[in-house]
Formats: structure tokens, C-alpha cells, sequence
């Protein structure tokens, strides 16, 4: 709990640095659209995140090891949960979901009760996934987004809850966008083309490469299968900085990550699990968007280095 406080504090700051709580001022009907990306402070912003999204997968490894039930470290699980939710990320609050599930299944427990939970519980998540990206649109009965992303007449019509769209969307985007960025094979710009710019944009966390301003692809709307779905996985913005060997070299870093964290964390260490963790969800959801850059990611795994010495 002491860490988790110390986040607090940080989340506490930016908070009366933006004189908000983003997910009041969505729910009172008064936030900017761009609230949600905004509420960062540079520097203390990646430290909340990544801190939350850490203590969280931690503080369940612990719950789980502890049998579940109403153990201490339920608290800290809940509380370090909540933060995401008071500013607005969506992203983060899956990948802890995910991460939850993941440690559940890691602790042992009956695969068939875990799946006989997992349909209904991932028609909950993909439920307010959806509902949260109608409060950031400030669009509460999800109108825009329907249109936005070419819902059939029948679909709209249909007793189907119209957030499960975003998911829909979020699924079949990143793989469609990519398929049409490689179909068409355009000449690329020299500004754009070679190693540097894949290295700075494509594999270094945001923090890092917002403050480079290093140029990429300018012309990535003629890319999109429709103008309004701007994600295409991992290696849609590699492909169009350097086709083929972009996505080589991206899907290389990713297998470095991968390999080389467990060589570093040692068997024993307390953040063994964790880093499990966190290197399943950059795989698993570098399909949908690039994980190498978001600053909520290799971040953990930095702090998951420093920590690595301590044990169980």
C-alpha cells in the first residue's frame, strides 16, 4: 500500500494541475473530447501509469498466491484498478482485466470454471469498453461511432447493445488497415524511408520520440480502409516507414523484449509472474496496436529490471 500511495500522490497532482477528474467531468456531460488524451503531465504521468498498472498485476500475483477469498491484498488490487478509471483509460483498464485473467489461470485454479466465467465476464468488459468510448465522444447513446464506423442499417436496428460496435471495430481495423496499406504499395517518401525514423518512431516509447521530432509517414489516411479507423496493429506505420524489413525489425525488438527479460529476472524474483505478465499482454496486443511505443508498457518492464532482485 505504500507505493500505491505514493502513486496516488503523483495522480493527486495532476489532477489539480488539470482541475479535473476526467471520469466526473465525462459523466457530468462537461469534459472536452480531448480530455482523455490531454490529462498528462509530462514525466509524472508515465510514472502513475505504469506504477498503477505494475502494483495492480503485482498485487494480484500475491492475491492469488495467497488462495484468494478476502486476503490484504485485495485492497491494494481494487485501488490500484481504480486509477485508470479516474482518467479515462480504457486501454489500461483491458490490459489489467487481461492481466487478471491471465494470473487467475497461472495460480492453478479449473480451467473449465475459468472459462465458464470468461464469456460472461468478457461481454461485461467489451460492454463498458464500449460505454466508456461513448462517454469520451461525449455521445452517450454511441450514435457517432456507429456511423463513424459503417454499422448496417440491420445492426442499429437489432436488440444487440450498440457499445459491443467499438469492439468491433477495435477487432477488425488494425489487421484491415494494414492489409490495405500492404495491397498498395505506394512509393514511399525519402523523409520517411530508413532505419532512423523506424527506430525513433516505431520502437522507442512516445515520451522518448514526441521529444526527437523525427519525421514519419505523412499520408497515412490514404491508407485506411475508412478515415475515421486510424488503428493498423504493430507494424501497419513500420510497413509504410520501410515495408518488409520495418516489420522484420519491429517484430524483432518485440522477441528481444521477450527473451531477453527472462534471462534478467531470475526464477525466484517476486516480479517473476508480473513480467509474465506484462510480455504476454505487449504479443498478444501488438496485434490491434503498436505496444513497443505506449508509454504505459516498456516503462514496467524498465521497472521491473531495477526491481528484479527481490525475492519471493
Amino acid at each position: 500500500m505504500k507505493q500505491t500511495k505514493r502513486v496516488y500522490f503523483f495522480l493527486f497532482i495532476e489532477f489539480a494541475h488539470f482541475q479535473t477528474i476526467p471520469l466526473l467531468s465525462y459523466l457530468r456531460g462537461n469534459a472536452d473530447s480531448r480530455l482523455y488524451m490531454d490529462f498528462a503531465m509530462p514525466f509524472v504521468h508515465i510514472f502513475v501509469l505504469n506504477g498503477l498498472l505494475l502494483l495492480f498485476y503485482f498485487s494480484s500475483y500475491c492475491y492469488f498466491s495467497q488462495g484468494g477469498g478476502k486476503n490484504c491484498f485485495l485492497k491494494p488490487m481494487l485501488i490500484n484498478f481504480t486509477g485508470p478509471l479516474l482518467f479515462m483509460s480504457r486501454g489500461s483498464a483491458l490490459y489489467m482485466i487481461f492481466g487478471l485473467f491471465l494470473l487467475y489461470l497461472m495460480s492453478g485454479r479449473k480451467a473449465i470454471k475459468a472459462l465458464f466465467f470468461l464469456i460472461p465476464t468478457s461481454l461485461i468488459v467489451l460492454f463498458l469498453f464500449g460505454q466508456m468510448g461513448n462517454l469520451r465522444m461525449n455521445d452517450p447513446e454511441g450514435k457517432l461511432i456507429l456511423r463513424w464506423g459503417g454499422a448496417s442499417q440491420k445492426f442499429e436496428e437489432s436488440f444487440i447493445p450498440k457499445e459491443f460496435f467499438w469492439s468491433y471495430v477495435y477487432t477488425t481495423s488494425p489487421l484491415g488497415n494494414l492489409q490495405n496499406a500492404i495491397n498498395q504499395k505506394k512509393n514511399f517518401k525519402d523523409e520517411s524511408f530508413g532505419i532512423i525514423p523506424l527506430i525513433v518512431n516505431e520502437i522507442c516509447p512516445m515520451f522518448i520520440s514526441k521529444r526527437l521530432n523525427v519525421s514519419e509517414p505523412q499520408d497515412k489516411s490514404n491508407y485506411y480502409v475508412d478515415p475515421t479507423m486510424v488503428v493498423g496493429s504493430t507494424y501497419f506505420d513500420s510497413y509504410l516507414i520501410w515495408k518488409w524489413y520495418g516489420m522484420i525489425i519491429v517484430f524483432g525488438f518485440i522477441l528481444f523484449y521477450v527473451f531477453a527479460m527472462q534471462k534478467v529476472v531470475p526464477k525466484n524474483s517476486a516480479f517473476r509472474v508480473p513480467m509474465y505478465v506484462v510480455l504476454t499482454i505487449l504479443t498478444f496486443f501488438s496485434l490491434f496496436d503498436n505496444m513497443l511505443v505506449y508509454m504505459g508498457l516498456v516503462p514496467q518492464l524498465m521497472f521491473i529490471y531495477l526491481l528484479r532482485k527481490k525475492c519471493i
